[in-house]
C-alpha cells in the first residue's frame, strides 16, 4: 500500500511538473518573485493588482492562461491534461506550427499492476516525414501534453 501512495504522489509531482513546463515553454509563464507563482506573460506586478478584488480584465491572462486565480489572486497554471478549455489551446498551438504532418493515439498494452480499465495511451505527433515525436500517459489529454512539451523542447530527437 506504501508504494502505491508513493507511485501516485510521484504520478502527481510529474503531472504538476508537466503543466509548468508546458506554460513556461509555449505560453512564456515565468515565475515571479512578488507573487510566489508562476505567472504568464503581462501579468501585473503585485502593487498595482490588489489581487483577490480585480477580476481577469487585466492584460496577464492572455493565450496559454485560463484566467483562473486562486484565493490569494494568483495566477493558476492551466491543467492542460484535464481541463478541455486549456486542452484546446494545446490543439491549437499544435495545429498553427507550420511544419505539423498529424497527430494520432495509439493504445499501449496495460501493464499488470494497473488498475481495471485503465488504457496507457501514446500520442504520436509527425512533424515531418521523418520526424516523430511521441509523449505516453494514462489518458488522451496527458498523452498529448507530454507529447506537446516534447515538441516544443529544443532537444527533441529525429527519428528515422
Amino acid at each position: 500500500m506504501a508504494d502505491t501512495i508513493a507511485e501516485g504522489f510521484a504520478r502527481e509531482r510529474a503531472h504538476r511538473q508537466l503543466l509548468i513546463d508546458l506554460a513556461r515553454h509555449l505560453f512564456g509563464w515565468e515565475w515571479r518573485q512578488e507573487w510566489q507563482a508562476w505567472c504568464p506573460p503581462g501579468w501585473p506586478s503585485l502593487e498595482v493588482n490588489n489581487a483577490p478584488s480585480r477580476d481577469k480584465r487585466h492584460g496577464g491572462a492572455g493565450y496559454g492562461s485560463s484566467g483562473r486565480r486562486d484565493g490569494r489572486g494568483r495566477p493558476i497554471i492551466p491543467d492542460y491534461c484535464c481541463d478541455p478549455k486549456a486542452t484546446e489551446i494545446l490543439w491549437q498551438w499544435l495545429h498553427a506550427q507550420p511544419e505539423m504532418q498529424g497527430v494520432r493515439f495509439v493504445p499501449l498494452p496495460i501493464p499488470p499492476d494497473s488498475l481495471q480499465g485503465v488504457t496507457p495511451w501514446r500520442c504520436e505527433i509527425v512533424v515531418e516525414p521523418h520526424w516523430l515525436i511521441t509523449g505516453a500517459g494514462d489518458t488522451h489529454r496527458e498523452a498529448l501534453g507530454y507529447a506537446v512539451l516534447a515538441l516544443a523542447t529544443p532537444h527533441a530527437a529525429c527519428v528515422g
